[in-house]
């Protein structure tokens, strides 16, 4: 019988300052957009945005170090989640369950070549319980 791993390994900048929630359960959690960046032929940039969940107290500590700018590696599982949008149509996105991060610094201090007090590394747990869907209450996305 031959076996399957789901695993995605990310490095970007944070599109925004991480905002610590709790499940309706009571577990910590963050929900974040890293953006990547891809130069096609020709040299054009294209920027991409991935949605990120990080739960537990790795969730908490990445709440506490990172900020918008932030260069970060996230490690985790992919998983889809299915909404309604705005429009009242079915979405449906493609996001990643964050197992494990680290921080590489601040943007800033990176361009001015100072040390960064905030870099580590963190590992964390999955989304809790047997089901690693979507969160129900992550129905506020902006399309």
């Amino acid at each position: 019988m031959s076996s399957s791993h789901n695993s995605m390994s990310i490095i970007g900048h944070l599109g925004r300052d991480p905002e610590l929630e709790e499940t309706k359960t009571g577990v910590p959690k963050v929900r974040i957009g890293i953006a990547t960046n891809y130069r096609k032929p020709g040299g054009e940039d294209e920027t991409v945005w991935h949605t990120v969940l990080i739960f537990g107290d790795s969730a908490v500590n990445f709440a506490k170090i990172c900020t918008k700018g932030s260069l970060v590696f996230i490690e985790g599982r992919v998983f889809y989640a299915e909404f309604e949008g705005r429009d009242g149509t079915k979405k449906r996105e493609a996001r990643i369950s964050g197992r494990t991060w680290q921080h590489f610094g601040h943007r800033e201090a990176r361009e001015r070549h100072e040390p960064d007090r905030g870099a580590g590394i963190e590992s964390g747990e999955e989304t809790p319980g047997p089901n690693y869907g979507p969160d129900p209450d992550m129905d506020d996305l902006p399309f």
